[in-house]
Formats: structure tokens, sequence, C-alpha cells
């Protein structure tokens, strides 16, 4: 992707925003964020390792209200899809849709299908910092084809949900992006849930009891073509907020995770102390099992809230894999819009 058409193609997507806003539609909402990162990996026992990537990431989710109920809801992202193995300014993006679909919602329960994100686990999206969700996110699930339920409840003065979800990884044309290419999935590429059936699950408990939040979560990811057996996986994740202080802790663990022959155990735990605009993190990610090895991820950040959903970052990392240590510095300026409503 050339930096032209990078910028050609945010302008696009912030210009889609803008005509939203000056429709005022009651009936239409479009949420915009775009961030710009600066990356490099400054110390790696790997020199090969050790390169600065530049990088931009813009989501764009718009709904549109039918009405009784109905709505059709979507996600698009321009990302990197080509994982850097040098220098890189702004390359290497791609555009493509991560969720489409129609969903119903009423008091007693909601429910969504089309291209989806089934739910699981709390660290992969919680974890403080700007690296503290890097290795949790390998359990996170997306780019799925099925069907959602979720059912809110109160229970002893907190809300509660249970939610389920039906799916196989995306093999349409929706798992291409342009601008990069990232190629089409296949059955024939592997991988567990890449079934083109619908005999994936996941289920999740979440809720809060006053200023505590849990997340239990369950999955069964049937095995793709060439895989070892099925991958059986849960979490069990707890958040706290001590005032200013919060604290976050998840253990998930997975049998023959991705359909491999590794069953693999993750544990994380993460805070953060807001003070003012300020707020200071640190998060410690511990994984054992991947090719029998046991890696890690520890991390510290600063954020600071200019206010208007405009929040800068920086991040410092160490990380070990498969006994290779890399230390890792970024800096990062984010910016949130909302249209409609």
């Amino acid at each position: 992707m050339t930096k032209l058409t990078g910028a050609l193609a945010a302008t696009a997507l912030i210009s889609v925003g803008q005509l939203a806003q000056a429709e005022g539609s009651s009936g239409f909402t479009i949420d915009l964020e775009i961030e710009t990162n600066a990356v490099s990996t400054f110390s790696a026992d790997d020199p090969t390792a050790e390169f600065t990537d530049v990088n931009a990431e813009v989501t764009l989710v718009a709904e549109v209200e039918l009405g009784g109920g109905f709505s059709i809801f979507s996600e698009v992202l321009l990302e990197t899809v080509v994982d850097p193995t040098d220098d890189v300014f702004f390359d290497n993006h791609g555009l493509f849709v991560s969720e489409i679909g129609l969903a119903y919602a009423n008091d007693n329960f909601s429910v969504a299908a089309g291209k989806i994100s089934p739910a699981f686990g709390l660290a992969w999206d919680a974890a403080p910092g700007f690296f503290g969700a890097d290795v949790a996110e390998d359990y996170e699930l997306g780019d799925s084809i099925g069907a959602a339920v979720e059912v809110p409840f109160n229970l002893a003065g907190g809300e509660h949900s249970i939610s389920a979800a039906v799916f196989y990884l995306d093999t349409t044309l929706l798992s291409r992006s342009i601008i990069t290419k990232r190629g089409r999935t296949t059955t024939a590429d592997g991988g567990a849930g890449n079934t083109e059936k619908l005999d994936n699950f996941a289920l999740q408990f979440a809720g809060a009891f006053g200023d505590t939040e849990y997340n239990l979560s369950f999955r069964q990811l049937s095995a793709g073509e060439g895989d070892v057996d099925d991958d059986r996986g849960a979490s069990f994740g707890l958040q706290h907020s001590f005032g200013n202080f919060t604290a976050l802790g998840e253990v998930a663990r997975f049998e023959n995770f991705n359909g491999t022959a590794d069953d693999v155990t993750y544990g994380t735990l993460g805070g953060s102390y807001t003070m003012n605009k300020w707020t200071f993190s640190g998060s410690y990610t511990a994984r054992d099992g991947v090719a029998d090895a046991s890696d890690y991820l520890a991390s510290v950040g600063v954020d600071y809230d200019f206010g208007n959903d405009l929040v800068a970052s920086f991040g410092l990392s160490q990380f070990e894999e498969a006994d290779q240590k890399s230390n890792s510095v970024a800096l990062s300026l984010y910016k949130a819009f909302s249209f409609g409503g």
C-alpha cells in the first residue's frame, strides 16, 4: 500500500462520518476511531527483529436502525495485514469488513447474525497499556460467520448477561482485504474453527457486582483440515475498581490450542492508576505450552487524555518467545469521533 493510498483510504472513512453528522439521522450512527502508532523494537536476541513500524489503525462502526428492534450493523477496519520484517512507514495496510449483519434487540434478549466476533475472554480487550493485550489477543475470536444471542438479567444487585454463539471462520469474499491484499481464507488453510459448518461454539457469563466485573467463558472450535484435534478452552477474568486504581486478572486454559498438539495456559495481571489526565499502567502475561515453551510479556505504559476523545500513549515492553527476548518502545495518538444518533 502506498502512503498516498493509505491517506486517501483514511480520508474516505472520515468523509463518510462527516456525511452522517450532516445528515443527523437518529436511525443512523457512526463511530470512528483513528490511531497512529510508532513501534520500535530497539533490542532483540535476534537482530533481524530490530526494526521500526509506523502504522495506522482505523475502525469505522456503523449501525442503521430499521425499526421494531431490528438494525443493520457493520465494522470496517484499516490496519496492517502483513507483518513487517523491516522498517516500514504506513505500509502493508489492508481495508476489510470485520463485522456485518442483521440484529434484533428488545428488553429481554438480543440476537445477531452475519459476520460476527463471538464473545470470549476479557484480557485481550481490557489489559491496560499499549502492549498489555498483545499476547492475550492470541485467543480473541473474530472474523466468523454465524449467530449470537445475549440475555441480560439482574441478580444480587448486579447486572449480568449470558451470551452464546455458533459460528465458523469466514471463508467468504469478506475474508479478503483491499489495498494490501491478505487473500481469501479457505478450508485448506486449516486451523480450529475453519470448518464452514456451524459446529463451533462460544459461551460467556459476564457481569458486575458493584465495582467488580467478572467474565467466565468457554469455547470449542472443531478441528480444521490437517489439525490434530478440536480446540477446547475456558477463561476466567476479574476486574475491580479501587477508585483511581483498577486491577485486572485472567487465567485461560486450552487443550489442542488452535487445533495443534499444544495445551496452552495464559495468565494475565494488570493494573492502571488514573491521576487527573494521566493514566499509569503495568501488565504481565505468561504463556505456557506453545511449542513446549514458556513465554512472557511485561509492559508499562503512560496515557495522557487531552479531552474530546484525544489520547496520547507511551509504552515499553519486554517479550520473551521461544527463549528469544526483545525490547520495544511505542508512541501512539488516538482520536475518536461519533456521528448521528
